[in-house]
Protein backbone atom coordinates (compact mmCIF):
# COMPACT_ATOMS: atom_id res chain seq x y z
CA UNK A 1 0.00 0.00 0.00
CA UNK A 2 2.90 2.43 1.09
CA UNK A 3 4.40 1.79 -2.70
CA UNK A 4 0.63 2.83 -4.46
CA UNK A 5 0.79 5.65 -2.25
CA UNK A 6 3.91 7.02 -2.98
CA UNK A 7 3.11 6.40 -6.70
CA UNK A 8 0.06 8.36 -6.50
CA UNK A 9 1.93 11.19 -4.91
CA UNK A 10 4.48 11.29 -7.65
CA UNK A 11 1.96 11.36 -10.25
CA UNK A 12 0.27 13.90 -8.50
CA UNK A 13 3.05 16.10 -8.22
CA UNK A 14 4.09 16.14 -12.14
CA UNK A 15 0.29 16.67 -12.62
CA UNK A 16 0.40 19.85 -10.36
CA UNK A 17 0.44 22.93 -12.16
CA UNK A 18 4.04 24.54 -13.10
CA UNK A 19 5.72 21.11 -12.64
CA UNK A 20 9.03 19.77 -14.08
CA UNK A 21 11.76 21.02 -14.39
CA UNK A 22 14.65 20.64 -16.85
CA UNK A 23 15.48 17.25 -16.04
CA UNK A 24 12.17 16.21 -14.81
CA UNK A 25 9.27 17.90 -17.53
CA UNK A 26 5.83 18.06 -17.11
CA UNK A 27 4.29 14.60 -17.98
CA UNK A 28 2.22 14.17 -20.69
CA UNK A 29 -1.42 12.14 -20.88
CA UNK A 30 -0.14 9.14 -20.54
CA UNK A 31 -3.51 6.80 -20.10
CA UNK A 32 -6.59 7.44 -21.74
CA UNK A 33 -10.01 7.18 -19.83
CA UNK A 34 -13.02 6.54 -21.13
CA UNK A 35 -12.15 8.00 -24.80
CA UNK A 36 -15.38 7.40 -27.13
CA UNK A 37 -15.03 8.14 -30.72
CA UNK A 38 -18.02 6.47 -32.86
CA UNK A 39 -20.07 3.68 -31.00
CA UNK A 40 -16.46 2.58 -29.79
CA UNK A 41 -15.45 3.58 -26.31
CA UNK A 42 -11.61 2.81 -25.59
CA UNK A 43 -10.22 2.99 -21.81
CA UNK A 44 -7.31 2.21 -20.67
CA UNK A 45 -7.65 3.49 -17.12
CA UNK A 46 -7.39 0.21 -14.98
CA UNK A 47 -4.47 -1.64 -13.56
CA UNK A 48 -1.54 -2.35 -16.06
CA UNK A 49 -3.14 -0.15 -18.30
CA UNK A 50 -1.32 1.66 -21.31
CA UNK A 51 -2.98 3.11 -24.29
CA UNK A 52 -1.44 7.43 -24.58
CA UNK A 53 -3.95 8.30 -27.20
CA UNK A 54 -6.31 6.73 -29.76
CA UNK A 55 -7.67 8.28 -32.98
CA UNK A 56 -9.87 7.06 -35.48
CA UNK A 57 -8.38 6.98 -38.82
CA UNK A 58 -9.79 9.60 -41.13
CA UNK A 59 -12.30 8.06 -43.43
CA UNK A 60 -13.02 5.07 -41.63
CA UNK A 61 -14.83 3.71 -38.63
CA UNK A 62 -13.47 0.79 -37.46
CA UNK A 63 -9.50 1.58 -38.08
CA UNK A 64 -7.99 3.35 -35.29
CA UNK A 65 -4.38 4.49 -34.33
CA UNK A 66 -3.35 4.17 -30.70
CA UNK A 67 0.42 5.31 -28.95
CA UNK A 68 1.63 3.55 -26.12
CA UNK A 69 3.16 5.61 -23.06
CA UNK A 70 6.43 4.28 -21.63
CA UNK A 71 6.96 2.31 -18.25
CA UNK A 72 6.29 4.86 -15.55
CA UNK A 73 5.19 7.44 -17.74
CA UNK A 74 3.89 10.23 -14.99
CA UNK A 75 6.74 9.84 -12.18
CA UNK A 76 10.25 10.82 -12.42
CA UNK A 77 11.67 7.66 -12.83
CA UNK A 78 10.34 7.35 -16.49
CA UNK A 79 11.89 4.66 -18.79
CA UNK A 80 12.69 4.74 -22.26
CA UNK A 81 10.92 1.03 -22.78
CA UNK A 82 7.76 1.82 -24.73
CA UNK A 83 6.36 -1.66 -25.47
CA UNK A 84 3.90 -2.39 -23.05
CA UNK A 85 0.21 -1.41 -24.16
CA UNK A 86 -3.17 -2.79 -22.65
CA UNK A 87 -6.60 -1.18 -23.40
CA UNK A 88 -10.15 -2.09 -23.26
CA UNK A 89 -12.85 -1.09 -26.29
CA UNK A 90 -16.36 -1.42 -25.16
CA UNK A 91 -19.44 -1.17 -28.02
CA UNK A 92 -18.57 -3.34 -31.30
CA UNK A 93 -21.38 -5.14 -32.76
CA UNK A 94 -21.00 -8.98 -33.06
CA UNK A 95 -19.02 -9.57 -36.16
CA UNK A 96 -17.93 -6.20 -36.85
CA UNK A 97 -14.16 -5.88 -36.79
CA UNK A 98 -11.64 -3.83 -35.38
CA UNK A 99 -7.98 -2.57 -36.92
CA UNK A 100 -5.47 -0.78 -34.63
CA UNK A 101 -2.16 0.32 -35.58
CA UNK A 102 -0.16 0.53 -32.20
CA UNK A 103 2.47 3.26 -32.52
CA UNK A 104 5.62 4.40 -30.45
CA UNK A 105 6.83 0.67 -29.63
CA UNK A 106 10.52 -0.02 -29.37
CA UNK A 107 11.81 -2.15 -31.97
CA UNK A 108 10.34 -5.67 -31.32
CA UNK A 109 10.48 -6.61 -35.67
CA UNK A 110 12.31 -9.90 -34.53
CA UNK A 111 9.12 -11.05 -32.50
CA UNK A 112 7.12 -10.82 -34.74
CA UNK A 113 9.31 -12.49 -37.89
CA UNK A 114 7.93 -15.78 -35.88
CA UNK A 115 4.45 -14.81 -35.35
CA UNK A 116 4.46 -13.38 -32.28
CA UNK A 117 0.75 -11.86 -31.95
CA UNK A 118 -1.49 -9.83 -29.22
CA UNK A 119 -3.95 -11.54 -27.11
CA UNK A 120 -7.61 -10.58 -26.13
CA UNK A 121 -10.27 -11.02 -23.71
CA UNK A 122 -13.67 -10.68 -23.19
CA UNK A 123 -14.93 -8.87 -19.85
CA UNK A 124 -13.01 -9.37 -16.98
CA UNK A 125 -12.99 -12.47 -16.52
CA UNK A 126 -12.61 -14.42 -19.83
CA UNK A 127 -9.71 -16.00 -20.67
CA UNK A 128 -7.05 -14.39 -22.82
CA UNK A 129 -6.55 -15.80 -26.34
CA UNK A 130 -4.36 -14.95 -28.82
CA UNK A 131 -5.18 -12.51 -31.31
CA UNK A 132 -6.72 -14.76 -34.31
CA UNK A 133 -5.37 -12.91 -37.59
CA UNK A 134 -2.01 -12.19 -38.43
CA UNK A 135 -0.04 -9.21 -37.41
CA UNK A 136 1.99 -6.72 -39.84
CA UNK A 137 4.68 -4.94 -38.27
CA UNK A 138 6.01 -2.18 -39.92
CA UNK A 139 9.04 0.48 -39.30
CA UNK A 140 12.41 0.07 -37.54
CA UNK A 141 14.32 0.54 -34.50
CA UNK A 142 16.59 2.37 -36.39
CA UNK A 143 13.94 5.02 -37.54
CA UNK A 144 12.10 4.88 -34.06
CA UNK A 145 8.88 4.19 -35.78
CA UNK A 146 8.03 0.79 -35.12
CA UNK A 147 4.77 -0.07 -34.90
CA UNK A 148 2.19 -2.95 -35.47
CA UNK A 149 -1.21 -3.17 -36.91
CA UNK A 150 -3.59 -6.03 -36.54
CA UNK A 151 -7.55 -6.83 -36.76
CA UNK A 152 -9.94 -8.16 -34.41
CA UNK A 153 -13.42 -9.59 -34.90
CA UNK A 154 -16.45 -8.64 -32.49
CA UNK A 155 -17.45 -12.06 -30.56
CA UNK A 156 -18.95 -10.53 -27.35
CA UNK A 157 -22.22 -8.26 -26.59
CA UNK A 158 -21.53 -4.60 -27.14
CA UNK A 159 -21.71 -4.31 -23.32
CA UNK A 160 -18.57 -6.15 -22.43
CA UNK A 161 -15.02 -4.72 -22.99
CA UNK A 162 -12.73 -6.46 -25.08
CA UNK A 163 -9.47 -6.15 -23.26
CA UNK A 164 -6.18 -6.24 -25.94
CA UNK A 165 -2.54 -6.32 -24.55
CA UNK A 166 1.16 -7.21 -25.81
CA UNK A 167 1.36 -10.32 -23.71
CA UNK A 168 -0.53 -12.07 -21.32
CA UNK A 169 -0.71 -9.53 -18.33
CA UNK A 170 0.10 -10.05 -14.86
CA UNK A 171 -0.95 -7.11 -13.03
CA UNK A 172 -0.15 -5.25 -9.96
CA UNK A 173 -3.12 -6.81 -7.97
CA UNK A 174 -2.19 -10.39 -9.19
CA UNK A 175 0.80 -10.17 -7.59
CA UNK A 176 -0.41 -8.96 -4.38
CA UNK A 177 -2.50 -11.96 -4.47
CA UNK A 178 -0.01 -14.45 -5.00
CA UNK A 179 2.56 -13.00 -2.45
CA UNK A 180 -0.20 -12.76 0.16
CA UNK A 181 -0.92 -16.86 -0.77
CA UNK A 182 2.68 -17.39 -0.21
CA UNK A 183 3.01 -15.89 3.20
CA UNK A 184 0.00 -17.79 4.59
CA UNK A 185 1.30 -20.72 2.92
CA UNK A 186 5.01 -20.24 4.05
CA UNK A 187 5.14 -17.48 6.24
CA UNK A 188 5.57 -19.01 9.60
CA UNK A 189 8.07 -21.19 8.50
CA UNK A 190 10.58 -18.49 7.39
CA UNK A 191 13.11 -16.63 9.39
CA UNK A 192 12.76 -13.13 10.42
CA UNK A 193 14.48 -11.15 7.71
CA UNK A 194 16.14 -9.02 10.42
CA UNK A 195 17.05 -12.18 12.65
CA UNK A 196 18.78 -13.00 9.10
CA UNK A 197 20.82 -9.37 8.85
CA UNK A 198 21.65 -9.90 12.70
CA UNK A 199 23.15 -13.36 11.74
CA UNK A 200 20.78 -15.20 14.26
CA UNK A 201 18.81 -17.12 11.38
Amino acid sequence: ESIMAETMAEIQKWDAPGAGSSTHPPRAPYRISSVTLGKLTFDADFDSGNCARVVAVAGTSDEFNVWTSADCAGTSVITEAKTWFHLSVRGGEVGSSISLTVNNMNGQGKLYLHDFRPVYRNGTSGEWQRIRTPVAARGSKEGDDFRISFTHRFDCAQDLPTFFAFSYPWSFAEGQTLLDELEAQFGAACPDASALAAGEG
